[in-house]
């Protein structure tokens, strides 16, 4: 649990530091929520830490943009 919670702040923190990739971190984010949900089918830890850290970092990733613009 505790490395989940860490991945999340990472994938919070990583487009602040690095805004010009914003668009790498949204398609990234996505591709990690969407592959939780397959995952919860049948690991459903893993697919509920894999939604988190792709919705935290779409979230970052946008709240990002709208700081840099």
């Amino acid at each position: 649990m505790f490395l989940t919670s860490a991945l999340i702040v990472v994938a919070a923190i990583l487009p602040a530091l690095w805004p010009e990739w914003v668009g790498v971190y949204i398609q990234l984010g996505v591709g990690l929520a969407v592959l939780g949900l397959v995952a919860l089918l049948s690991a459903p830890l893993l697919g509920l830490a894999l939604v988190g850290i792709g919705i935290a970092l779409v979230v970052a990733a946008l709240l990002a943009q709208i700081v840099a613009t």
